[in-house]
Formats: structure tokens, sequence, C-alpha cells
């Protein structure tokens, strides 16, 4: 018998912009496959040593070059764990389906890859047992927040 998926709601995806912070995937949600592979396992490992790498970098190039392929990686795990999503882009639209698509990843940010991994991981602000706040990181809006904000 195969894991039964679980479907994880994206509200807590959530960035700080100028102070101000944008639910990124509010009301949408992700399916994933519970437990760990060994390809997690690497990935972990893998952010483990990332700011490090960073901090020895000599120049931004390097610091680019570490972060893309760290990316990669990502998307490379994230492409096998993630059966599927309503995620959508900052103009509305349906995103396509992640489940072997690693193209699908390529409109999303850096922080947004970062919840991914979380949520593979079991550990997004949402699915945390001690109640904690959504973790915060820095990026641009989508339309749901936007809206929200050009109203305020």
């Amino acid at each position: 018998m195969k894991p039964t998926a679980r479907v994880v709601p994206s509200d807590d995806c959530v960035v700080t912009i100028d102070g101000v912070d944008y639910a990124l995937h509010e009301g949408e949600s992700v399916t994933v496959v519970p437990g760990f592979s060994v390809g997690d396992i690497q990935l972990m490992r893998r952010f483990s040593t990332l700011q490090p790498q960073l901090d020895a970098a000599t120049n931004k190039g390097e610091q680019i070059g570490i972060t893309a392929d760290t990316c990669n990686e990502i998307i490379d795990a994230l492409s096998k764990r993630l059966l599927a999503w309503t995620w959508t882009d900052d103009a509305g639209r349906y995103l396509p389906q992640p489940l072997g698509n690693p193209v699908a990843f390529a409109p999303l940010r850096v922080e947004e890859l970062m919840y991914l991994a979380l949520v593979v991981r079991g550990e997004s602000p949402g699915e945390r047992k001690n109640g904690s706040k959504p973790s915060r990181t820095s990026s641009s809006a989508t339309r749901t927040s936007r809206r929200r904000a050009a109203k305020a």
C-alpha cells in the first residue's frame, strides 16, 4: 500500500515587502506525498550548507551560481514529491501541475521554493505543532494581497 497523499493549505506562504505581509497563495493548496526519501535527506543537507557556501563566495557571480544550483536541486526534488497544487501566478492564472514537471517551478520565487521544501518535510508554518506564526520572507506579492494593499 502506498502512503496517502496529504493536502496542505498554502495560506501560510507569507512574504514581507516594505514592512507589509502578503499571502502568496491564500486559499490555495499543495498535495504532497508524506515521508522522507533519500533525495529529501540530501536536500536537507544541501540546505544546511547553503549559507556557509554563500558566506565563503568571493563575489556576487559565485553566490548567484550557488543559489541557482541549489534551486535546481530543490526543483528536482519537489517535482517528484508534489503530486498537485492549486497555485496561481500573480495574474491569477493556474500554474502547470508540478509532478514530473520541473518547468512548472520556473515562475516561482526562491521564497516559494523554500516554503514548498518545508511542506515536503512536514514543517510548513501551518503544520508546526507549536502554534508559531507563519515565517516571513521577502519577495513580490500576489494578486490577492496586492488588491488588499491597494484598498488600504
